[in-house]
């Protein structure tokens, strides 16, 4: 039965990924009313993983919003939604980018300061769309350079380091990688001297970090369970393939937590996996297996790498503490009194979880950085989006 929920959690992400590359070949995406379940950057599982956010002091004034939402609303504009603790509004009537015809799968924020997009314009190839936000008012405008061609046919997954030093974006068609050094004052891209890594042996559909930068991790839905390992340069953050990748620990998402100690996976089963990182070479040592109330196809790491949830469109979320590579269920656990939000992002404080609800909107469930509990709920914001977003306090 194990692998035949992962089976099926892989067919669910190949949809998704039918969907995405039908609108990026339509004659215009714009104007089109999202809805649905998710999509494949939507669906990355935050902390140090594809769509997450990244830690860091930021730039510019602290306003007077807890947390910033950046989502691709209806009619490709992108839009800016604040969250002051008990309430998410949204920026309906405000100046917001419009990103033209095209299709968007995953976005990132770096060090609170910048926003990056994948983008696949109207008969065009890869690109990453770029902004510096306003820290007092969540507004976005575009760095200059932006857009940045990826030199691939397409772009749908995008992951940055925990130091915001790189991004690395994924080409699910052609199984390309490609590595952009990040400049740390103007947020300008700048492809890395080997990129883009072509025919990487990988169509990638989840990218995650290691909580120290080092190594890069790749899954995919060709590959049932396989995870794939690459270094990452320290200097010109070019990516190598590691002599002894793939990986089979039979997980089809995986999430990164700070010490750069262990992977957490999981598969669509009733269980959730913590993988060992060997240092110095990243390779993929040994796994330790520990069940779930129910099946889950998605992870969440707390920037504290003290607690871990797991949820799944069709099951509530549940919380793990961690340490020492061991997880014990979180007291309440499975969080049954909160309406199903899939997918989700966790903001880099800890202290909010933003999700995606089943009628196109968004939900936020807070967070108690002390226990890891989910203490409340607040009202769903609704508008009619994507599934593409990405938090920041």
């Amino acid at each position: 039965m194990k692998y035949a929920s992962r089976i099926l959690s892989l067919l669910a992400v190949a949809v998704s990924l039918i969907v995405l590359a039908a609108c990026g070949q339509q004659a215009s995406c714009s104007g089109i009313s999202f809805g649905g379940t998710g999509s494949t950057g939507g669906g990355a599982t935050g902390g140090l993983n594809s769509g997450g956010t990244v830690c860091g002091s930021g730039g510019g004034n602290n306003g007077g919003a807890a947390d910033f939402l950046f989502f691709q609303q209806q009619g490709n504009i992108l839009n800016t939604a604040t969250f002051n603790g008990s309430t998410l509004t949204a920026n309906l009537t405000g100046s917001v980018p419009s990103l033209g015809n095209g299709a968007g799968a995953d976005m990132v924020v770096v060090n609170k300061s910048f926003l990056y997009l994948t983008w696949i314009p109207q008969g065009g190839v890869g690109q990453v769309l770029a902004y510096a936000i306003n820290r007092s008012s969540g507004s976005l405008t575009a760095i200059t350079g932006s857009p940045f061609d990826t030199g691939t046919s397409k772009a749908d997954s995008i992951v940055a380091d925990p130091g915001g030093r790189y991004l690395i974006v994924g080409n699910s068609a052609n199984g390309d990688l490609v590595s952009f050094k990040i400049d740390q004052t103007t947020g300008a891209l700048t492809l890395t001297p080997g990129s883009p890594l072509a025919n990487a042996n990988v169509a990638p559909t989840h990218l995650t970090v290691d909580g120290l930068g080092n190594f890069l991790y790749v899954t995919d839905v060709s590959n049932l369970g396989d995870v794939f390992g690459f270094t990452v340069d320290p200097t010109t953050f070019d990516l190598t393939p590691m002599p002894t990748s793939p990986f089979f620990f039979g997980v089809t998402k995986v999430a990164g937590e700070p010490s750069g100690q262990f992977l957490l996976g999981v598969d669509g089963s009733n269980s959730v996996d913590v993988i060992t990182i060997q240092p110095g070479t990243g390779e993929l040592l040994t796994d330790v297996t520990y069940p779930s109330t129910h099946s889950g196809d998605n992870i969440l790491v707390h920037p504290s790498g003290k607690f871990v949830y797991v949820y799944s469109l069709g099951n509530p979320m549940e919380g793990f503490s961690f340490s020492g590579g061991a997880l014990t269920a979180l007291p309440g656990s499975p969080f049954t009194a909160f309406p199903i939000l899939d997918p989700c992002k966790i903001d880099q404080n800890g202290t909010a979880i933003f999700g995606y609800t089943t009628t196109g909107g968004f939900g936020v469930r807070k967070i108690d950085p002390a226990t890891g509990l989910i203490t409340g709920a607040t009202p769903d914001l609704s508008v009619t989006s994507s599934p593409n977003f990405a938090p920041t306090n």
